[in-house]
């Protein structure tokens, strides 16, 4: 057996998803923050395993000490909401997921004894009484939802006294089966995440005026203006509706400004970067910058979705020619010939999108 400190950061606020898009994007966003946490343990602390939307870490040997412990909690807690607010500013995904980021919460539980580690294949786990107490501690009596809970074990019954924050330390303690009391000592952290400060504003491009040589094409789809729009910024969708894409090549994540990907097309890489976003309540306008990689080429791309009805809506798309950029006729009259199919198809998505899902709704 040996001492170790048990830290375990747990995500939750995450509750009920209504599509498969919205679970997907989920995922996304905790792996991105569990990432961010994992990346500020400051105190070598070592991960031992991801479990659902927590970290489990321990540290053999003499505990770092309670002020180190803390602070440790309070800079993932930090680079976790930054992070937050980072999604908020840049997303252009509308999904149940993305749009309720702020409701994500940070809790903490320490605690102190000992364990034992062993080996499964090239996989090192830890156990012992210690280990199932400091699981049982995410369960207690703590009013909210984000705090620090420093058990006994640390804290020894004694307040908790730390200089670098302002935080209100109280004491309880928690019957579990089997295990009997656990005192310790929390905090809650509200203070702390308003604190945070908002990011910096992203620049807001100016955007060239349509002109005569950019061209428009429009088609109708009985769909809704935000299912439609959705499925047109969902990237690991593009390869259901636009013609001769073997691939995409990105970083999965949830859709947000700047962020890119590359289309595998005909042969051709094309590298698309979200560049601008607007909302109204009767239109949205995607604005995404094409690079042709091959062809030294670069294109602007305008998607306006437009409400025509309840379950009818238009999509027009504008391909800009960019003025530092010169582009054959015969090929702009290709790519105009082949994007025209492509909306097509993102029709034919879209409507048998909506079908599946109401068939799925009536059998439910």
């Amino acid at each position: 057996m040996d001492k170790a400190t048990i830290l375990i950061p747990d995500i939750s606020g995450f509750t009920e998803f209504l599509s498969q898009t919205e679970i997907e994007h989920s995922t996304h966003i905790i792996n991105e923050l569990l990432e961010i946490i994992i990346a500020e343990n400051q105190l070598d602390f070592f991960l031992s395993e991801i479990e659902g939307d927590a970290v489990l870490f321990y540290r053999k040997g003499e505990s770092p000490g309670i002020e180190a412990l803390i602070e440790q909690c309070l800079r993932m807690f930090k680079a976790f909401h930054r992070q937050l607010k980072v999604i908020a500013r840049d997303t252009v995904c509308q999904c149940g997921a993305c749009q309720m980021t702020h409701n994500l919460n940070l809790k903490f539980i320490i605690h102190a004894g000992e364990l034992f580690e062993y080996k499964i294949n090239r996989f090192v786990k830890a156990s012992g009484i210690d280990m199932i107490i400091a699981h049982r501690l995410l369960k207690n009596q703590v009013p909210g939802d984000e705090y620090i809970l420093m058990s006994g074990s640390l804290t020894g019954g004694k307040e908790v006294l730390i200089s670098t924050e302002a935080l209100d330390w109280q004491y309880a303690a928690d019957q579990y089966p089997s295990i009997g009391s656990v005192p310790y000592h929390y905090t809650a952290l509200s203070s702390i995440r308003e604190a945070i400060p908002e990011p910096p504003e992203r620049d807001n491009p100016a955007l060239e005026q349509i002109r005569p040589d950019d061209r428009t094409l429009s088609i109708e789809v009985n769909a809704p203006m935000r299912h439609v729009y959705q499925t047109l910024v969902n990237v690991e969708k593009r390869v259901l509706w636009v013609n001769g894409m073997k691939k995409v090549d990105w970083q999965p994540t949830n859709e947000r400004l700047g962020t890119k990907h590359v289309c595998f097309t005909n042969g051709l890489r094309l590298e698309h970067t979200i560049i601008k976003t607007e909302f109204k309540p009767e239109e949205i306008r995607y604005y995404e910058k094409v690079k042709f990689l091959e062809l030294l080429t670069e294109v602007m791309n305008l998607y306006q979705v437009k409400r025509l009805g309840e379950e009818r809506s238009e999509i027009s798309l504008t391909i800009k020619m960019q003025k530092s950029y010169l582009i054959p006729r015969f090929i702009f009259n290709t790519m105009v010939k082949g994007i025209k199919s492509d909306l097509e198809n993102l029709k034919t998505l879209c409507e048998n999108e909506l079908q599946q899902a109401t068939r799925l709704s009536a059998v439910k």
